[in-house]
C-alpha cells in the first residue's frame, strides 16, 4: 500500500533538474490527495503498467502533473525522483 509519509533521500550528485530539499516529506493521504513542500498539494493516482508502477501527481491548479516510479527495495517502498543520481522518497511509516 502506498499511503503514508515518505522522506526524501538525497545523495551528492550533480543533477540538472530541480530537486526537493533534503528535509522534504511527501504525504499520500487516503482520499487521493498529497502534501509536499516541494510538489505542493494536489491529487494523485497510481498507474499500473506492464513494466512499472507510477505515482502520478496532479498539482493543485490541475494544469500540470508529474510521474514518479514506485519501486520496492528490500522491505521498503520508494518513490524515485531521479534514477541516475538515486534520489528518492522512502516510506517512513
Amino acid at each position: 500500500m502506498v499511503l503514508g509519509k515518505y522522506d526524501f533521500k538525497y545523495h551528492e550528485c550533480f543533477a540538472g533538474a530541480e530537486l526537493p530539499d533534503r528535509d522534504d516529506e511527501l504525504t499520500l493521504l487516503d482520499n487521493n490527495k498529497y502534501r509536499s513542500s516541494f510538489f505542493g498539494n494536489g491529487e494523485y493516482h497510481v498507474a499500473y503498467g506492464v513494466f512499472d508502477t507510477r505515482l502520478v501527481l496532479r498539482y493543485s491548479g490541475g494544469t500540470a502533473s508529474c510521474e514518479l516510479v514506485i519501486k520496492k527495495r528490500g522491505n521498503s517502498i520508494v518513490i524515485v525522483v531521479d534514477d541516475t543520481c538515486d534520489f528518492f522518497y522512502e516510506k517512513a511509516d
